[in-house]
């Protein structure tokens, strides 16, 4: 069994938290739902990932194509089209992108064009952009090191298979 407790920091970090506002219409409250829970199965299932998607996100800012979020609009988008429909999904997103609110266009934009049948699993996705980001990652690790006298992660991002060490 795995510890975790580096990684909860706060007494809430590991609830979900559904606001009203996204349980109407159905469909909502589906992509939502399923989408936070998504974000807890990375968690619980691939933590070493989930801990190099966190890095990534204070590297690249929390962006609609960080593996974890990317994967949970993957996830929510595939369930929620097969228990509410495409049609009321696609009809429920493009209406967020047009009247929703301005921040949040960017990442019903993405939702919108991802594949349901795209083949990339988070874990794959968080390979990918590591190796994209190698230099920046190895250089945020070593900043850490002179900052903090020691590598908070464990991560060697210069050896190919770091998420085995």
């Amino acid at each position: 069994m795995h510890d975790f407790s580096h990684m909860l920091g706060h007494a809430f970090t590991s609830l979900i938290y559904i606001h009203g506002s996204t349980c109407e219409p159905p469909q909502s409250l589906v992509i939502t739902l399923a989408h936070e829970l998504q974000h807890f199965s990375q968690f619980a299932q691939e933590p070493r990932f989930y801990e190099a998607d966190a890095i990534l996100g204070h590297l690249r800012s929390y962006r609609p194509d960080l593996p974890s979020e990317s994967d949970a609009f993957l996830i929510s988008k595939q369930i929620a089209t097969e228990l509410c429909g495409e049609a009321l999904v696609r009809e429920y997103a493009t209406a967020q992108v047009e009247i929703g609110e301005p921040c949040d266009r960017p990442r019903w934009e993405f939702f919108l064009a991802l594949r349901v049948d795209d083949p990339l699993t988070f874990a794959d996705k968080v390979r990918q952009q590591c190796q994209e980001n190698q230099t920046a990652l190895k250089a945020m690790v070593e900043a850490n090191m002179t900052k903090y006298k020691r590598n908070a992660s464990g991560f060697d991002f210069s050896k190919p298979d770091w998420w085995n060490e």
